[in-house]
């Protein structure tokens, strides 16, 4: 994804997936996110859906259009820092995970 955001153009369309399927959002050089950079890890995505396929069965051509950053939960444009799973199961003496809570790439 992080290839395709280009902001150039009247617009650009990215590929993201949410792990089994891929879905393509749209872009467009009037959205507050058009010039920032791509948000990475994991993040939910809301926007208006639209057709650019319009031929029978109606199957492909769909894209989601989000509008402003605030549809992205959460925008995160610098990552999650990388860990161990050995760092990321550690216990402190109460037997509670001392990253619970935190976002990490393992």
């Amino acid at each position: 994804m992080y290839s395709q955001w280009t902001g150039s153009g009247s617009g650009f369309n990215v590929t993201v997936t949410d792990g089994t399927n891929s879905y393509a959002l749209r872009i467009d050089n009037d959205v507050d996110v058009y010039s920032k950079a791509a948000p990475v890890g994991k993040f939910n995505v809301s926007g208006l859906l639209g057709q650019y396929d319009k031929t029978s069965p109606y199957l492909d051509g769909y894209q989601l259009f989000p509008r402003y950053e605030s549809d992205f939960d959460p925008y995160n444009t610098e990552g999650y820092p990388y860990k161990t799973i050995g760092e990321v199961t550690v216990v402190d003496d109460s037997g509670i995970a001392l990253s619970d809570g935190e976002n990490c790439e393992l």
